[in-house]
């Protein structure tokens, strides 16, 4: 198609173009633009993902609106069409890229969120294991020493989980 665009323009500057090779010149920069269009709802389809290249995205899309309002000037407009279509395919590139690349980030943030979410979880099940004991609320219900007796609440555990003792019972200055 882009060769084919080429050949009108070439035709339309030295003033030979017949009017349905203008025609065919307007179709293709209109299908062109389309194309422009349909690549940047892709982009913005991806927008939550590529919030660093929206401002690039809506100067595009600027320029093409001005392009397209420009279709009656073919000639002139063709000059600039072809370098700004290699553009946006440049930029589409380098998008993509970048949508790669946060779309990476995305799914090792998820790994990390479900992974936060399951550690959550465990602590959760840990502490249903070392409640208060109902017959003695000052004591927890899992914990005893070697003797059998119940621990004091919060219990070894629990302390360590609230942040204010380390494993080997120093306080960590939480």
């Amino acid at each position: 198609m882009t060769d084919r665009l080429l050949h009108l323009v070439d035709r339309a500057r030295r003033g030979v173009a017949l009017d349905a090779e203008l025609d065919q010149l307007a179709a293709g920069i209109t299908e062109q633009a389309a194309r422009i269009t349909t690549l940047e709802h892709v982009a913005a389809g991806n927008k939550r993902h590529v919030q660093l290249i929206v401002p690039e995205l809506d100067q595009l899309t600027t320029r093409a609106e001005k392009a397209e309002r420009a279709v009656d000037h073919l000639t002139d407009r063709h000059r600039g069409a072809e370098a700004r279509i290699d553009e946006l395919e440049q930029q589409l590139a380098e998008a993509d890229a970048e949508t790669t690349e946060v779309l990476e980030h995305n799914d090792a943030t998820c790994e990390a969120v479900a992974a936060r979410d399951q550690a959550e979880a465990a602590i959760e099940r840990v502490r249903e294991l070392h409640p208060r004991w109902d017959a003695d609320p000052a004591s927890c219900a899992h914990c005893h020493d070697s003797y059998g007796t119940p621990l004091r609440y919060p219990c070894p555990t629990i302390t360590i989980l609230d942040g204010q003792q380390s494993v080997t019972g120093e306080f960590d200055g939480s």
